[in-house]
């Protein structure tokens, strides 16, 4: 004999919340509702078995495949690799000097790339334009904006005698060039 399972969950039909639910149905329509709703609108509750059937997973685009950083990435770039490019630090200063060396206005150039005053005007102020909007200035100002990416964080430091580095020999080094 199968056992009813009852859950709390919010109730299809009169709409309250964390109540014990279960299953029926009403006029060919199978909902989740509680014990109070089932008795008042005459539903006929269903039964379920002792397990609850797994939810469907939502199809993704991606079929997961082993690489990336843990091993579970995505068929694709890998995002671990820093190798790729980024936008240079003072692009604000070379689009403008570049609109005013090919003799443009904010305005005429904001017309030539199909963008608006206002978009020209934040992206000289120094605010990141969208990727959409560097290949427009790139393409119409002729430059690249995109430089390759320079690892911050690399330094090698000496070794003392034949040991591996100790957060103590880090400190002594930074305390020496300071």
């Amino acid at each position: 004999m199968r056992e009813r399972v009852v859950r709390v969950a919010d109730c299809e039909v009169c709409g309250k919340s964390e109540v014990s639910t279960r299953r029926a149905t009403t006029q060919g329509t199978t909902v989740e509702a509680c014990k109070r709703c089932i008795e008042r609108m005459g539903m006929t509750e269903l039964d379920r078995p002792k397990q609850l059937a797994k939810p469907q997973s939502s199809p993704t685009k991606f079929k997961k495949k082993s690489g990336g950083y843990t091993g579970l990435g995505r068929t694709g770039r890998d995002i671990m690799i820093k190798t790729e490019k980024e936008l240079m630090t003072d692009f604000s200063k070379v689009i403008q000097h570049s609109r005013r060396k090919a003799g443009l206005e904010q305005k005429s150039l904001a017309a030539k790339i199909g963008e608006r005053l206002n978009v020209i005007q934040r992206v000289e102020r120094g605010i990141r334009p969208t990727d959409n909007i560097i290949k427009k200035l790139e393409r119409e100002l002729d430059i690249e904006l995109m430089v390759d990416r320079i690892a911050e964080n690399s330094r090698t430091l000496p070794k003392k005698e034949d040991r591996p580095m100790t957060l103590a020999d880090l400190l002594d080094e930074q305390l020496r060039k300071e």
